[in-house]
């Protein structure tokens, strides 16, 4: 971890282009902090303020600072560290410095982003929620922005259907925007991921979203917008995605309902249309670098308890009664576990109470 990258990365109005010209100009952060005022004004791009805030910045105690954020349960990351993930190493200018708070393997995972409208139809929460469900049984971390609307129902569906999700937020990471997503704020911070390249104590302002989008896309393999208006903000992350070279899908809509137009616009211009998630789940897996990367993820999400019960199943068809023999588990226990395996995709039940892998 380079203590000077975070300490340049706090300065205001250095984002992350800027932050990129000056590593290149300088040769290093650390450079950065050790040229004088003078120095400085010879470079064109720097104003007086942007000046100033540097040299604000030359005395913060960066120890400090980075044991108020550990302290708080959250990971520093900056671009040059191992833990960085290699989805976001490509993006247009990635984020210098990272603030995460639950399990960092999920960044580079099999992930796919579903946002849309803060103020979505019941249909539109409905389909968020409940293709977050299907995608995180089928093996795929749900990536969203927690904001209110389709992204809070997207990162409920998946933590449902025991899956994993990111949420890639706006503000500083000790800041809780919205207040009421408090609970599922914890939630994922213990069973998924909370991701900002915003410093403690930034608001989530207007201007910080677009940043934040662009994160969510290059998390992704690709983009699901469900419900969203001609000037929604997730459309900003299909158009991120696009220019990451990753997928968007896009959910149709009523054509006579406003939040509908982004999403039937953008199938107009060459969304894949989706009316299902198996539309979904078969575009990945026909790419068979990525298939085994999705099974994986699949069986990964699951508890220990329906971990042992699938392990005793096969493609060759297995009656309940020989699960229960060979696990020691009762019927009626057996039963409960059984049904959720079957909801959440992983094996079919036969006639007679058998069960076979899908």
């Amino acid at each position: 971890m380079d203590k000077s990258w975070i300490k340049l990365s706090l300065v205001p109005q250095v984002g992350p282009q800027r932050f990129f010209d000056l590593i290149e100009y300088f040769g290093s952060a650390e450079e950065v902090f050790k040229t004088d005022r003078h120095e400085l004004k010879n470079i064109g791009s720097l104003n007086d303020n942007l000046i100033e805030e540097i040299q604000k910045c030359r005395d913060i105690d960066i120890d400090v600072y980075i044991n108020k954020v550990t302290s708080m349960g959250i990971k520093l990351i900056t671009y040059n560290d191992n833990e960085y993930p290699n989805n976001l190493k490509n993006i247009h200018y990635p984020p210098p410095v990272l603030y995460l708070k639950g399990n960092v393997e999920l960044l580079d995972g099999m992930n796919i982003a579903i946002v849309g409208s803060r103020n979505c139809s019941y249909y539109g929460s409905q389909i968020a929620y409940n293709f977050a469900a299907r995608l995180a049984a089928a093996g795929f971390t749900i990536v969203s922005g927690m904001a209110r609307g389709i992204d809070s129902m997207a990162h409920q569906g998946a933590i449902s259907a025991n899956g994993k999700t990111i949420a890639v937020v706006g503000s500083g990471l000790d800041i809780i925007y919205p207040r009421e997503n408090k609970e599922l704020y914890r939630t994922i911070a213990k069973s998924g991921a909370l991701v900002s390249e915003f410093p403690l104590g930034t608001e989530p302002l207007k201007q910080n979203f677009p940043r934040r989008n662009r994160i969510i896309s290059g998390l992704s393999v690709g983009v699901l917008v469900v419900e969203a208006g001609v000037r929604s903000g997730s459309l900003i992350t299909a158009g991120f995605a696009l220019e990451q070279g990753k997928d968007v899908f896009a959910i149709p809509g009523n054509i006579n309902y406003e939040s509908s137009m982004g999403t039937n616009n953008l199938i107009k211009e060459g969304a894949k249309l989706v009316t299902s998630v198996n539309d979904i789940i078969e575009e990945y897996e026909l790419r068979i670098d990525l298939k085994e990367k999705i099974e994986n993820q699949r069986v990964n999400n699951l508890s220990e308890g329906y971990k042992k019960i699938l392990d005793y199943i096969d493609d060759k068809p297995i009656s309940i009664n020989s699960i229960s023999n060979i696990s020691g588990v009762s019927i009626n226990e057996l039963i409960a576990v059984l049904n959720k395996l079957v909801l959440l995709g992983y094996i079919k039940e036969l006639p007679g109470k058998f069960y076979v892998k899908v």
